[in-house]
């Protein structure tokens, strides 16, 4: 028996230091088999597994010290002197990823590692068990940068076709790159190159989007009352085109060279990349995704944040966010430009010895939250497989674990999306952290389909799926009810979660619920304006019901009077929508209508009266328009007939016909 100690090895391509081994010892098996099984310190527990058939390598095995077979590693020698290395689910033997190695000179598969070995071939397999995999070569053009990789993706039905091509370039000594370019049937679909200028222009012009679209993107970036949204992340791709309209040129310090605003920053045109230190906060790492695209985090996190929304200023800060020098300076910045909301898809261990230095970022982390109330800080929960508590003091990490009224730690449910027809099937997805205590609120965040570095887009998944997810529906929530401030923002979808079956361990025991969040919004708005609207002098008061209703539903901000063509104006535009059954806070509009019962074509003749439905009984309402009409709560039939008798008097004084003196209830959804 050889004994030999062990200090450390590589499994997978990740180094584990220090691990307590001592002993490895050889046993025979039958048909010309071995295995080499290397121990513990304690000389019992195995840690490792070995097996060869005929003296070559067939199969590695990974225990923990408690026994539990943690990683399997089947491989294969290829004629061309490659290894083929496959690696199995121990638990149900289910073949997880294949790739093709090339060693380097004098290294065995024991000992591979991704300094000594070079992936030439990886089959990428789909989620969807009825689709073959696709295959990937790999190969490098410049045998003096190794790290240099021309990529191409081959189709999955034929794998003779060249489905697309990845060629990334690198500078001398490099080890990332600083460019690439995808093509796929011979045209581009991708480029991307660090700290490129920013050209929105150029993007567009270069898309296939319609002049109007163009048009509406080009106004949308120059807005000068933009919500701004903060993103701390690894970097963004600014010119793709799901971004590059979305960002704030920070009016305070323009490209000229000067740093205007006198934060130490020259040039923070759209945010700030600490590397460098240049105003373009681009993406420092080309890294790829498991589909063998490019990845950045940052810009799929900042797409999704934004999706679907019109008047949002992106601020993008990249590069380490770990010195606390740097988030200084970041926390600065949103007192200095109001920034309403902050994504911090990150985490950083708790780091109690300061081991890792981390110990002043993580205190840093919580003087941002404290020191601007006026902004929303949205966090992820994190992930671990399977995911853990971070209730549990050992699990902690920051800024999940910091608390306070102006921050919202996001967990992810298993689904990209909220269908509401099977909403009670979702759980808590198996990658994401929980807490009952510091994590408050679920999100969609497991193959999230979102922009993708140098274009496309890319599925991920994540807590940090989840967390823009929920500055999304943050944006559209305050956007509509801009007199919130952060923490009444964060409690309205807090009391409005859809608590879900499975009960997840977090505080409101479910996820967003946007429809349910803007009914809160509403009735919270309503019910102090009512108060307002009591409250306010009589003499002085409004004289009539359209300001009102438009006052309550919060279409104006003053009690003032109204004219008939201006509540028409309001009831019809883009901002209200008609709606068969009311919910609390809508309008109630008494008009008159022709026999086809369409409001009648001038406002003086159509609209007789209006309020807010309160429930189905009951209605807020100022009655006539004298100044010393009450504000009053009324039924609903009380209201209707009083109107009813006065239209009908006042049409046999007018000689109205019949036909044209119909009086309609119709109800409007505004904002």
């Amino acid at each position: 028996m050889m004994k030999k100690t062990l200090s450390s090895l590589f499994l997978m391509g990740s180094l584990v230091i220090g691990l307590p081994l001592s002993a490895q010892d050889v046993e025979v098996l039958a048909n010309g088999r071995t295995v080499k099984r290397i121990y513990f310190r304690d000389g019992v527990s195995i840690s490792k597994e070995y097996f060869y058939q005929d003296g070559v390598i067939t199969d590695t095995k990974v225990y923990s010290l408690s026994g539990k077979n943690t990683a399997w590693l089947k491989w294969q020698k290829l004629e061309d002197g490659h290894w083929l290395r496959e690696k199995i689910d121990p638990e149900n033997g289910k073949l997880e990823s294949r790739e093709e190695l090339r060693l380097n000179e004098g290294v065995s598969p024991e000992d591979a590692s991704i300094n000594n070995s070079f992936t030439t071939k990886e089959w990428v397999f789909s989620d969807k068990p009825q689709k073959k995999p696709t295959v990937v070569d790999i190969f490098t053009t410049n045998e003096k940068l190794p790290n240099s990789k021309v990529i191409l993706k081959l189709g999955e039905t034929d794998l003779n076709h060249i489905d697309s091509h990845i060629q990334y370039f690198y500078q001398q000594d490099a080890d990332t790159p600083h460019a690439f370019v995808e093509e796929k049937d011979g045209e581009v679909i991708g480029e991307f190159k660090l700290y490129e200028p920013f050209e929105p222009e150029r993007v567009w012009q270069e898309s296939n989007l319609r002049e109007e679209e163009i048009e509406k993107r080009r106004a949308n970036l120059n807005r000068e009352d933009k919500f701004l949204v903060a993103i701390i992340d690894s970097g963004f791709d600014y010119n793709h085109i799901d971004l590059a309209h979305h960002w704030y040129m920070n009016p305070k310090d323009p490209m000229d060279g000067i740093d205007n605003d006198g934060n130490g920053w020259v040039d923070d045109f759209l945010g700030w990349e600490r590397e460098k230190g240049v105003g373009l906060p681009t993406e420092s790492s080309t890294r790829l995704h498991r589909s063998w695209r490019p990845m950045s985090h940052g810009t799929h996190v900042a797409h999704i944040a934004v999706r679907d929304l019109w008047g949002v200023g992106l601020i993008g800060f990249a590069g380490d966010y770990t010195k606390y020098e740097y988030l200084r300076q970041i926390s600065k910045f949103l007192k200095d430009h109001q920034v309403k909301v902050v994504n911090m898809s990150l985490g950083l261990p708790a780091d109690i010895r300061n081991l890792m230095g981390l110990r002043d970022a993580k205190y840093v982390l919580g003087e941002m939250v404290r020191d601007n109330p006026q902004t929303l800080f949205v966090v992820a929960a994190g992930n671990s497989v399977p995911g853990v508590s971070i209730d549990e003091r050992g699990n902690f990490q920051y800024p999940a674990n910091i608390e306070g009224d102006n921050i919202i730690t996001v967990g992810s449910i298993n689904s990209d999306r909220i269908d509401w027809n099977i909403v009670d099937d979702y759980i808590l997805a198996d990658f994401s952290n929980f807490g009952e205590r510091y994590v408050d609120i679920l999100a969609p965040g497991e193959e999230v389909v979102a922009a993708s570095l140098g274009g496309g887009m890319i599925a991920h998944s994540g807590t940090s799926m989840a967390t823009p997810y929920m500055v999304n529906e943050v944006i559209r929530l305050w956007h509509k009810f801009p007199e919130l401030n952060a923490a009444q923002v964060k409690e309205i979808f807090m009391q409005s979660a859809y608590e879900l079956p499975s009960q997840p361990l977090v505080k409101t025991r479910g996820l967003v619920d946007r429809e349910a969040a803007l009914r809160l919004a509403k009735k919270m708005r309503m019910e102090k304006r009512w108060q307002t609207a009591q409250d306010f002098p009589l003499e002085e008061n409004g004289p009539n019901c359209w300001n009102s209703a438009l006052f309550l539903s919060g279409l104006v901000d003053e009690i003032r009077s109204v004219t008939y063509n201006e509540f028409r104006d309001a009831i019809e535009s883009k901002r209200c929508t008609e709606v068969e059954t009311p919910q609390l806070g809508d309008i109630v509009a008494l008009r008159r209508t022709d026999a086809e019962g369409n409001p009648l074509k001038y406002a003086m003749h159509s609209e007789i009266h209006a309020y807010t439905f309160k429930d189905q009984e009951m209605g807020l309402t100022k009655n006539g328009f004298s100044k010393k009409a009450p504000y009053i709560e009324q039924s609903h039939n009380q209201i209707f007939h009083f109107y009813k008798n006065v239209n009908r008097k006042d049409c046999r004084i007018q000689d109205v016909p019949k036909d044209y003196c119909h009086l309609t209830t119709f109800y409007y959804r505004c904002l």
